[in-house]
């Protein structure tokens, strides 16, 4: 217990520093950086074809080069680019994590999927499947919802309006709130059996984000 609260200590010290300095690498960087390369052995990056590779895989690879990657991915053709771009750095596996129980136990998740998946992510997959493929104490580094209302500045007003719709009765039943901050998601898993939540960091380095990345680990 002592080192979890520890490094929640250390990741709000981190946040703060993020917050006062510019931004040198992406805060996907700032949040694996800190990880013990030694003890994050076995990486499963969901949905590491978007932007092929270039949120999520890229980082993996460059530090964690001792570790055991499997980027799963379940468009065929972002499974050809991925396997082309990380050869022999990477195994890429073409398929859906719904029904996915290759290589588990992981230390480490990543899951970066399609903005209209977020909700299946936290109302399904956080509470079943990636809690069944990852080790005690492991992580999970996993797109959230930063703040509904500025959708409309990310994508189309039709896509907006959809994803706005889809987020706000789920938002408003998940914590209550338009956005996930470090705060609210710590409230929301203060009593919970299965996760801490040490970190919440913004997606993209942009003053008005619509995601997020939301740091959890698993209870031992």
């Amino acid at each position: 217990m002592k080192t979890i609260l520890n490094n929640l200590n250390f990741f709000q010290k981190r946040k703060r520093n993020i917050i006062l300095s510019p931004l040198k690498k992406t805060n996907f960087e700032n949040l694996i950086e800190y990880l013990d390369t030694s003890l994050i052995r076995n990486i499963l990056d969901i949905g590491a074809g978007g932007f092929v590779g270039e949120t999520t895989t890229k980082h993996l690879t460059n530090y964690f080069k001792q570790s055991k990657i499997i980027a799963l991915e379940k468009r065929i053709e972002a499974c050809e680019q991925l396997e082309k771009k990380f050869a022999g750095k990477i195994e890429v596996i073409c398929g859906d994590i719904a029904n996915f129980n290759k290589g588990a136990p992981y230390d480490l998740i990543v899951i970066d999927l399609d903005a209209s998946l977020i909700t299946w992510i936290y109302e399904e997959l956080l509470e079943n499947q990636l809690y069944k493929l990852l080790k005690p104490n492991g992580y999970i580094i996993a797109i959230g919802i930063a703040n509904i209302k500025n959708a409309k500045k990310f994508f189309s007003e039709e896509a907006a309006r959809t994803l706005q719709e889809q987020w706000c009765p789920f938002m408003k039943k998940y914590i209550k709130a338009s956005g996930m901050t470090l705060e609210n998601m710590k409230i929301k898993f203060h009593e919970s059996d299965k996760y801490y939540v040490l970190n919440v960091l913004d997606k993209w380095d942009k003053k008005e984000n619509v995601v997020n990345w939301v740091f959890f680990q698993k209870k031992g």
